[in-house]
């Protein structure tokens, strides 16, 4: 086992991960199918990442991986740079939308009001009561899930990484309002556009702009260049194909 996290030496961006096996606890075994088994990946500095694959295949587990929250039992894990994490089920704590934002860094005006445009979050603001100093709530209990998926994508946003893992993040928003938010924040013109981006979704419609595929299946990994090859593979789920219509043309990620 060979693992090296660069944090602040190195913010390039890259993430490697060579015959990784990955398990929760350090007493399962290689061989245990509840493990990530013989993982290889290499994701380049500055790519968008695809994650895909049926409920309980991997996905998550293989971004818990990466964040090292899993044991790696063998293999060899190179991460190079800080890692922003949007978790599936959005956390949102009990203090001001801002604070839920900025969470204890630098307040800098510019990059707030770009992060909150790029989140589509400027006319929900505008409708809160003390606008973005309008106290949420214990787990944003005055939010509605799209706002709380929004304001934990914006979080991360706000802050100064070099890679970012987004479980499903955009699965509570309105499809219109994903695919702008995709667009601005994580698409090849967005306000991440230079970070290591790695997405897991089902929706066709944002993974055709990826640069790469990935197809978990029962906690193996299978890479792919394009939606088209993919969905070739009888293992990858069939919602993935809404959102093929135009994939050879500009799309939001690209405009």
């Amino acid at each position: 086992m060979n693992i090296v996290r660069m944090d602040s030496e190195d913010e390039s961006g890259e993430v490697v991960l060579e015959k990784g096996s990955f398990a929760w606890t350090k007493g399962q075994g290689p061989k245990n199918k509840s493990v990530l088994r013989g993982i290889s990946l290499d994701v380049q500095p500055g790519a968008l990442v695809g994650v895909t694959g049926f409920v309980g295949s991997g996905k998550s587990s293989l971004l818990a991986a990466i964040l090292g929250d899993m044991h790696c039992l063998e293999g060899t894990v190179r991460i190079k740079g800080k890692i922003g994490y949007v978790p599936q089920v959005a956390c949102i704590y009990n203090m001001t939308v801002r604070d839920n934002i900025i969470f204890g860094q630098e307040f800098d005006p510019v990059r707030y009001g770009r992060v909150l445009r790029a989140c589509e979050l400027l006319n929900d603001i505008n409708t809160f009561p003390a606008g973005d100093l309008t106290e949420v709530g214990e787990k944003g209990e005055t939010l509605s899930g799209g706002q709380k998926q929004r304001i934990s994508l914006a979080r991360a946003a706000y802050s100064r990484c070099s890679i970012y893992l987004l479980d499903d993040p955009l699965s509570a928003l309105d499809p219109n309002v994903a695919d702008k938010v995709f667009k601005q924040v994580l698409g090849n013109s967005g306000l991440l556009k230079t970070k290591t981006r790695i997405l897991v979704s089902n929706q066709g419609n944002l993974l055709k702009h990826m640069d790469l595929l990935i197809l978990m299946d029962k906690n193996s990994l299978s890479v792919y260049q394009s939606l088209d090859e993919l969905l070739q593979d009888e293992r990858a789920p069939k919602t993935l194909s809404i959102g093929m219509a135009g994939q050879g043309e500009r799309g939001p990620a690209d405009n």
